[in-house]
């Protein structure tokens, strides 16, 4: 089957996953009587909104990388590329935790590991994706995603400040940037 269907069911999928993120930004009704101040405060609503949209921004631009070298998409690869969109319309959900924990250090810890989990299976899936398309032209279609990867997974382990992250923060992004 050529892949238009699949990149055109896919497409519609990242619409939908993109406008999910805004439906989380609101102003609370009780906070009317001071809208200005009620519409600031909801700052990490927006910053979350635009992290993740900047990141299935990227997805997207993977995805198209990927599927612009496929002639074909068999059952494998439409599974496969369920798997991704399955994952991608998730990330809304961790990207909200993520917002409404950022006030509270242990929540947010939580928060943020569990929004990381969800990028490293977009980005493996986007890796696996791309290895299986091989003819040596892909590194830009990963690059974008492993860039994600990499400012994200520095950001995060910044945050946390453990001794975890000290040791194995050097060998991990040798390990993505290669």
């Amino acid at each position: 089957m050529e892949t238009g269907r699949t990149e055109a069911f896919s497409d519609g999928v990242f619409a939908v996953a993109i406008t999910l993120l805004v439906l989380d930004i609101r102003v609370p009704l009780t906070a009317f009587d001071n809208l200005w101040r009620a519409i600031i405060d909801q700052w990490p609503a927006y910053l979350g909104y635009a992290t993740s949209f900047v990141t299935i921004g990227g997805i997207w631009l993977a995805h198209h990388g990927v599927f612009r070298r496929l002639q074909y998409a068999n059952s494998r690869v439409m599974q496969i590329n369920l798997l991704l969109l399955m994952a991608v319309t998730f990330l809304p959900f961790p990207t909200r935790l993520v917002a409404q924990a950022i006030q509270d250090e242990n929540a947010e810890r939580a928060a943020v590991i569990f929004y990381g989990l969800t990028l490293l299976a977009i980005s493996s899936w986007i890796a696996w994706a791309t290895s299986l398309v091989g003819n040596g032209r892909n590194v830009t279609a990963i690059s974008s995603s492993r860039l994600i990867c990499i400012t994200r997974l520095l950001a995060y382990c910044s945050r946390l400040k453990t001794p975890w992250c000290a040791r194995q923060m050097p060998p991990i992004v040798t390990k993505l940037v290669a």
